[in-house]
């Protein structure tokens, strides 16, 4: 997205398209192994985006279950983990990556090739009713950020993420 691309200096797209390959050139290593001795794969990302995980799940198309296990946290708990994050491994997530992600979330769903959908930190209903907040939060940002570039006067700076 262009607000991300920007974070980086323009950077992104070629970012993530190198770290697509390198994740790509391990599946097909890892498909190879298991094929020889079968384990348990956790693909520890965040996947906010349906067509992301559909593509993923792809590469798994061969294996038994595939079961997503969603984590959602309320937004106080979310601030706080970001700046922990942030202090202790000193990775930093611009707001804008943050927003990003909070309007594009959708829930995952067996429909996309999964076995099994679990929640763990909230159940089900109350970790759905918190994603439609957060997207509400992230469109209502990416909408005012839209404005901004349309001619309002522009924010300064980036700022940090609640703590």
């Amino acid at each position: 997205s262009s607000g991300i691309n920007a974070e980086y200096g323009g950077r992104w797209e070629e970012l993530i398209q190198k770290a697509t390959g390198v994740l790509n050139v391990l599946f097909k290593i890892v498909e190879k192994k298991l094929e020889r001795f079968p384990r348990n794969i956790i693909l520890d990302q965040t996947n906010v985006y349906e067509s992301a995980r559909r593509r993923k799940l792809r590469n798994f198309s061969k294996f038994g279950r595939k079961v997503a296990v969603v984590l959602v946290t309320t937004g106080e708990e979310l601030n706080k983990r970001n700046a922990k994050r942030e202090k202790e491994e000193g990775k930093f997530v611009p707001e804008s990556a943050v927003m990003e992600m909070k309007a594009n979330f959708r829930f995952p769903v067996t429909s996309e090739g999964l076995s099994e959908v679990q929640c763990i930190e909230m159940d089900e209903s109350a970790a759905k009713k918190q994603i439609e907040e957060y997207q509400e939060e992230g469109k209502k940002y990416k909408s005012r950020d839209s404005r901004k570039s349309e001619g309002e006067k522009p924010r300064q700076g980036e700022k940090r993420m609640p703590e």
